[in-house]
């Protein structure tokens, strides 16, 4: 599983414990199997179950939820729309779609969810993924990043060479979020504010042509700034 610490921003909103959890899935099968493993040891989370994403959404909006997990074509709200009306309110979404959807799943990065997940994943792999972005960190799936990582190496031979355009203070602070080291993580090894850190950031997303943290990870361990043994399975 690749894993992108968070960026520490304000307005994080605190996880309970044991955390109350939104599910949504069209398949009542897989939403009750999922539900069960959720509120199950070592989780024991409490999960509300919905066949339809407008009610969720509602629910999510007025209740004390820590986490939406919602299938990617949910209905009648998609999983992106969900997405798009939960994240203003800061509650963390993860996406969830069939192992033959990767390359939608892959399209919906940009959406602002925080997880990434194919419904063939390994019970180990989703509860530690659940676990990482209820602590607020970002989660893509393994078979996921390779196939991203593939389609990078794709893209390659068309574009120019963008490692010259950063700067030596982006470069190194690109290794260290590959890495696994968190914002706070760089601002004190570097003497830096997190402001100035997640500022860096910016420049770096747009230098590289991506949009958030998981995509430049993947495009850093495409250029062998991170192991890519660090997202194996």
């Amino acid at each position: 599983m690749l894993l992108v610490p968070g960026t520490g921003g304000a307005g994080e909103r605190s996880v309970a414990s044991p955390p109350t959890i939104v599910v949504i899935d069209r398949q009542s099968l897989f939403l009750h199997v999922l539900a069960g493993l959720l509120e199950s040891a070592p989780l024991n989370a409490r999960v509300l179950r919905f066949t339809e994403s407008k009610l969720a959404v509602e629910e999510a909006t007025y209740s004390d939820v820590d986490l939406v997990i919602c299938e990617l074509h949910a209905r009648p709200l998609s999983g992106i729309e969900v997405t798009a009306e939960l994240s203003s309110r800061r509650l963390k979404v993860m996406l969830m779609a069939d192992s033959e959807e990767r390359q939608s799943l892959l399209a919906a990065a940009q959406s602002g969810a925080m997880g990434f997940l194919t419904k063939d994943v390994t019970m180990e792999e989703l509860l530690d993924a659940v676990r990482a972005v209820l602590d607020g960190h970002m989660v893509m799936s393994s078979a996921l990043a390779l196939e991203s990582l593939a389609q990078f190496a794709k893209r390659d031979g068309d574009q120019l060479d963008l490692v010259r355009q950063l700067s030596p203070s982006e470069l190194e602070i690109l290794t260290m979020i590959g890495n696994a080291h968190s914002v706070e993580d760089i601002a004190c090894a570097r003497g830096s504010s997190k402001k100035t850190i997640r500022n860096h950031l910016a420049s770096i997303y747009r230098k590289l042509h991506v949009t958030n943290r998981i995509e430049a990870v993947l495009w850093a361990a495409r250029k062998g700034l991170v192991e890519p043994a660090a997202i194996a399975p």
